[in-house]
């Protein structure tokens, strides 16, 4: 446009304005005349073509020339936008004192006041608002501070609707996004909200500890987390985000999703996260490629984790017994102890997705930034449980000094005649079983009642 476009000063391009438009010729095209409308706005800055004086002097006028004339003068007029909507900052004193005169704190952002605060002070370092150079560029409206971004945030994993929470906020929507990612990117930052998958002895013996409290007569010890897949519903990528669009098509779910493997502790805090893997991969097959299986294979010897039938026995991840391996009494008494144990990961996931809403319908973000909202409400998830947002059960916190697994004793006799990389991983749980045996262990009369 530039090429075709010369600079005129004042009093010229005044003329110009008043001699092109104003001819009888223009009087007949509604474009020109829609145009007009818009450059009597800012006449003082408009750009006109190099010879528009030369043809007004010939009154030599072609209508799709004046119409490109006029259409590049709206274009670069300066007041083209109109007026700039002004909206009203949310005044966070004010509705916090609202919110908590109802008692719909909690329920608005999935946790109480205290615990908002505490995790504002968290977050500051990551979430810090220059009030002197965020009022110059908003030109003198109130800035967006903490508290308003994690409004966002919150409200937004909560599965609320957009549109209501900008609102509230006196926010745009970029820049409610892009106080939703601050927020998110905050929380994925902070060291004080990351996972803790128990590494140390002291923190091996105290998981083991409260698993074995969850376990009926504590059959079951040396339990340090429970592991397992949950498919995360996702928008259906584009070809400029995946190589292969279908490869992420879960056919037993029926959607497009993220397949997420977790481990939880005996309070359904989860402990570890990856998410690597498409929706089509298996929850073995995901396990294998993940972090959590290098975690899981260096526990040392007593401890494991345990999960369903979708993985692989070995002698740091336990599954339940099938087909002929549990015909007897002993086996499915061992398959009812080690489901008590494995409900935690189960009552983890339904704990997140019924506090964090969003997952209840496919995530809406772009597929890169996917796995950084699964994570925040992942550490979200863990912080309400900490601070009694979540009620969950409430364990002994008594730890023994020393630990020894209950099965030793039975573990030693069976490594005596076991030969073989298979019978080597099976060595636990076949110890598990013949404790159970030795001890006279059966399920329970209210479980045999329940399964007639």
């Amino acid at each position: 446009m530039s090429s075709i476009c010369h600079r005129l000063g004042s009093a010229a391009r005044q003329e110009a304005f008043n001699k092109a438009f104003g001819l009888p010729s223009l009087e007949g095209s509604d474009n020109i005349l829609g145009s007009i409308g818009v450059l009597k706005k800012g006449q003082g800055s408009f750009l006109y073509p190099y010879d528009l004086l030369q043809i007004v002097g010939t009154k030599v006028i072609n209508d799709d020339f004046v119409v490109i004339a006029a259409m590049a003068s709206a274009v670069l007029s300066h007041n083209f936008r109109g007026n700039i909507l002004v909206r009203q900052r949310l005044k966070w004193d004010q509705h916090v004192r609202q919110l908590e005169q109802e008692g719909q704190f909690k329920r608005m952002y999935r946790m109480s006041l205290a615990s908002f605060n505490k995790l504002i002070d968290l977050l500051r370092p990551w979430l810090h608002v220059n009030l002197k150079q965020s009022c110059n560029t908003s030109k003198g409206k109130q800035p967006i501070v903490a508290e308003i971004i994690m409004h966002c945030t919150l409200c937004y994993l909560a599965g609320g609707s957009v549109h209501n929470i900008l609102v509230c906020a006196g926010l745009s929507v970029s820049l409610f996004y892009r106080a939703v990612q601050r927020g998110i990117d905050a929380i994925n930052a902070c060291p004080k909200l990351a996972f803790k998958f128990p590494i140390t002895v002291e923190d091996l013996m105290k998981s083991a500890s409260e698993f074995e409290q969850l376990s009926s007569h504590g059959v079951i010890n040396g339990c340090v987390g429970a592991v397992d897949g949950w498919l995360c519903h996702i928008r259906v990528p584009s070809v400029h985000e995946v190589t292969r669009i279908k490869s992420y098509f879960s056919g037993h779910y029926q959607c497009y999703g993220l397949n997420v493997q977790a481990t939880c502790d005996a309070y359904c805090r989860f402990t570890s996260l990856s998410v690597i893997c498409h929706g089509r991969t298996s929850d073995s097959k995901s396990f294998y490629a993940s972090t959590v299986y290098d975690l899981v294979s260096q526990l040392p010897d007593g401890f494991f984790v345990i999960g369903d039938n979708a993985y692989t026995l070995s002698s740091t991840l336990l599954i339940p017994l099938s087909g002929v391996n549990k015909q007897n009494k002993a086996r499915v008494a061992f398959n009812f102890f080690l489901s008590q144990l494995r409900i935690r990961i189960e009552q983890a996931f339904g704990i997140l997705v019924t506090k964090w809403r969003t997952f209840k319908r496919p995530l809406k973000v772009k597929f890169w930034r996917s796995t950084l909202v699964i994570k925040a409400a992942f550490c979200l998830h863990n912080y309400c449980i900490e601070h009694n947002d979540t009620v969950v059960d409430i364990l002994s916190m008594s730890y023994p000094e020393t630990f020894v697994p209950s099965y030793v004793q039975h573990l030693d006799n069976l490594r005596d005649s076991v030969e073989g990389a298979r019978r080597k991983r099976h060595a636990v749980c076949e110890a598990l079983v013949d404790m159970i045996r030795s001890d006279g262990r059966v399920l329970p009369q209210y479980n045999i009642i329940r399964n007639i």
